[in-house]
């Protein structure tokens, strides 16, 4: 783990207060294995491989969760805090995300940050009952975000400058939903805004616009949900100060905002109200927006930096504030870039790839090798349906085929079946002997008794005109469910065998 830039609390944790102008490894043993981490104003965060947490820094607040208010300079274990999964880090407040689904909060609550209905100050980590089914969290400096797995998202806390989202600015102290916000897949919050991305990568922002963070073109703040406009593709959110960062799926990077110390990275101090490319930021993998800088992970394994460099926060071993990226000097050893799997819509399904490394039935991600060829699988459940790709990388309703040149993010949208429609159905249909068909009810009409209609269709419902029966059979002998209801005929499932899933059905007219 490297630390870098202010350290007037010690929240480097190298046991002093003296700024970093490089990265440097913590000095600490018990800081390897970290999976994540997570910067407060003066206090740092760290996830162990094992669910651990450790915090150091300031503690004014309680912001360590140790039980005392007493600042650490070097790394300190949560007390009595295991199964963690997620972490996020505020102005002074501290959140953990347990893999039994519950959210752990400590810190300051002056606002209501902490969502406990109070504004008491915690000082070790409470449970916060009003949160379920959480999947992220993202801290401003007074205020909370979470992201739940059906893709809607909670606010609560500081309400000043619209940053909660609900058309007021009015405080609140226990989570409420964000109205008209769905499909996320997402946060980030900064102290004056809060931004969400969608499942078709896309952007949508709310709160204080006077620099032009928004990125609509304006400097009016924005009391409810905003699209970003002319933004597609986006994989990853970053929220500064006062400046905004995307990461789109061809490795680009855009910004607007304040850009006084050059953190937009476009080579200027001119601040942008809609998003600029920065230069020669290409293969990137991964953000982050600090107070008024910016920070990058290239695919080569090159971490870049450019905006306000006072401290040392740029990395690059002087205190010249740099309008452009600059290489720090530090080469990561191995890049692997992370692959979101969302999942949106009505129904239900699962999503496999080659190589393995996703095989999953709610939203998750799995990391694979710079430059490698992923190929993901999508199957329906039954009565379910897959109705495509959504988020810009991918699209249609076969595999997606994706190469690991970013950090990269997909939806796979899954509906319930409707009666009366053909759904899924791969073309051509073919009879043998009798041609191709555009689709399963053209070859059905043609069919004579006994035919055999072969469809590669996972899942198809269909209507038919003709109340005749539907038996169904595989290739090597296999059933298949099915149920008939009149004249609609609905097959699912999709049969496996040792050797695989059976991708061809026989489907055998009889009168």
């Amino acid at each position: 783990m490297l630390t870098w830039g202010y350290n007037s609390s010690g929240q480097l944790g190298n046991g002093t207060t003296a700024n970093g102008l490089v990265p440097t490894s913590l000095p600490v043993p018990e800081m390897s294995d970290v999976v994540a981490v997570a910067a407060g104003a003066n206090h740092t965060v760290a996830l162990k491989k094992d669910g651990t947490v450790f915090a150091w820094g300031g503690n004014y607040s309680g912001q360590l969760g140790d039980g005392t208010t007493t600042s650490h300079y070097t790394p300190m274990p949560v007390p009595e805090l295991t199964g963690v999964t997620a972490i996020a880090a505020g102005g002074s407040q501290t959140f953990a995300l347990k893999s039994d689904g519950t959210v752990w909060a400590w810190g300051n609550n002056y606002y209501g940050q902490l969502g406990d209905g109070t504004t008491t100050y915690r000082y070790s980590p409470i449970n916060i009952p009003a949160l379920n089914g959480i999947v992220a969290i993202a801290c401003g400096q007074d205020h909370t975000v979470a992201l739940k797995n059906d893709g809607t998202v909670l606010t609560w806390g500081r309400g000043a400058n619209a940053v909660l989202g609900d058309g007021t600015s009015a405080n609140r102290y226990i989570p409420a939903q964000v109205p008209d916000l769905n499909a996320v897949v997402a946060i980030s919050a900064g102290p004056y805004n809060t931004m969400a991305l969608k499942n078709d990568g896309t952007i949508m922002m709310w709160g204080a616009n006077s620099t032009g963070q928004i990125g609509d073109g304006t400097t009016t703040i924005c009391h409810r949900p905003k699209l970003v406009p002319g933004l597609s593709g986006v994989t990853a959110i970053s929220m500064g100060d006062l400046h905004t960062v995307a990461l789109k799926n061809d490795g680009k990077v855009f910004s607007w905002g304040y850009n006084s110390f050059g953190q937009l990275g476009d080579g200027t101090s001119t601040t942008r109200y809609v998003p600029t490319e920065v230069l020669g930021a290409s293969g990137v993998v991964a953000i982050g927006a600090g107070y008024n800088h910016t920070v990058a992970l290239r695919n080569d394994g090159a971490m870049i930096s450019w905006g306000k460099n006072y401290y040392g926060e740029v990395g690059d071993g002087t205190t010249t504030s740099r309008s452009l990226p600059v290489v720090t000097g530090f080469y990561f050893e191995a890049t692997t870039l992370p692959l979101n799997v969302n999942f949106a819509g009505t129904g239900s399904g699962t999503v496999t790839s080659t190589p393995a490394g996703v095989d999953c039935n709610a939203n998750c991600s799995s990391s694979f090798p710079s430059g490698t060829q992923v190929t993901l699988h999508p199957a329906a459940s039954p009565a379910s349906v897959f109705v495509g790709w959504t988020n810009g990388t991918c699209s249609g309703t076969g595999d997606c085929v994706i190469t690991m040149n970013a950090s990269t993010a997909v939806t796979a949208n899954f509906d319930q079946a409707t009666p009366g429609s053909v759904i899924g159905c791969a073309v051509p249909v073919r009879i043998p002997g009798k041609g191709d068909f555009a689709s399963l009810q053209a070859a059905y009409d043609v069919a004579a008794d006994g035919d055999i209609i072969l469809a590669a269709a996972q899942i198809f419902v269909e209507n038919l005109a003709a109340n005749r029966p539907i038996g169904v059979t595989l290739d090597g002998g296999y059933s298949c469910d099915y149920s008939s209801n009149g004249g609609m005929t609905v097959i699912v499932g999709e049969p496996r065998l040792s050797s695989g899933a059976v991708k061809m059905k026989n489907v055998r007219i009889s009168k």
